[in-house]
Parts: C-alpha cells; structure tokens; sequence
C-alpha cells in the first residue's frame, strides 16, 4: 500500500478518509465529545489542506494529521477549562451551586458505568499522559509515530504511558 501524495487534492482527500474513522476516536477520546471531535477533525483537515504543501513525508499522514489534531485537542480543553472557570466564578457570584458532573440524562445514557469511570479517568489524565495513552494503548500507533505526533521523543511517549498508566490503576483502586 503506497501513501498517498497529500501535496495533491486527490492524494489528500485519499489520505483524509483513510484516516478520518481514527482521527474521530482520537479526537472523542481526547475531549469526551462526539460533537467536538467531528468539529476538531474537520478543523483538522481544513488546516493540513492548507499546509498540504508543506508536509515532507517523513511521516505517515495519519501521524501528520494526528499532530495538527493534538494541537486543536490541547487548545479546545484549556478553553473549556477557562469557560467552566468563567462560568463556575459567575455562579457563585449568584449564589448558586455547581451542579454534579453528568447530572444531566444524556450523561446517564453514555455508556455503562466503569466506561463512564474510564474515560472520566483519562479525561483527568494530564494532556501528554492523555494523547500517549489515546494513541498507542488504544489506537495501536507505533510509540515513534506517537512521538511524531507529538512532537516529543518515543522516550518521553513511553514515559508518558507508564505514568499515565499507574494514575490510571491508582484511580481503579481508589
């Protein structure tokens, strides 16, 4: 199987779809949004198209997309994280309470209970810890090319799996 020359439309719209069932799991796992994710994917394709000239090869285009998505993953959960600060400091300056995280039905109707405990554990996993885990444990990506996606060493990927790994058997028995 040869890869396609993203430089073209026709080879990056072949590379797009090959990757784009992947590239929803990744994102999903990484912000615990279907919505999101199918948003951060396009963004993602949109973005790589644009800079489709610059792609050297050096890696697959999974891993390339991967990286711009990571990327877009990092940002949209420190704006989460500013939005709920935001919003929780607006609430209490009303006097009201913060409700209960998954309070809300559609929440209960997500999945069985230990998946829910899952990704709330991985979801608390720091971003690095996250991504490695996302990507190799659960994708089945190559540490390297996790490590390209990353942009960091498959040293410091395999790190981030041991400890993101231990958090999560900590948080099991907890």
């Amino acid at each position: 199987m040869t890869t396609p020359d993203v430089a073209t439309p026709e080879g990056f719209r072949a590379a797009a779809e090959g990757c784009h069932a992947a590239l929803l799991r990744v994102a999903a796992r990484m912000v615990g949004d279907a919505h999101a994710a199918e948003d951060l994917v396009q963004e993602t394709f949109v973005r790589a198209f644009a800079a489709r000239g610059r792609f050297r090869g050096d890696a697959r285009p999974f891993t390339w997309f991967c990286a711009i998505l990571l990327n877009l993953a990092k940002n949209e959960l420190r704006r989460r994280a500013v939005r709920r600060l935001f919003s929780l400091g607006l609430l209490v300056e009303a006097g009201g309470e913060p409700a209960a995280p998954g309070a809300g039905p559609a929440a209960r109707a997500e999945g069985d209970d230990e998946g829910r405990a899952l990704r709330a554990a991985i979801a608390r996993l720091p971003h690095m810890q996250r991504a490695a885990l996302v990507l190799v444990s659960l994708e089945g990506l190559p540490a390297a090319d996790a490590a390209r996606a990353l942009r960091t060493t498959e040293a410091a990927v395999w790190q981030a799996l041991s400890r993101g790994r231990a958090a999560l058997r900590r948080d099991h028995r907890d």
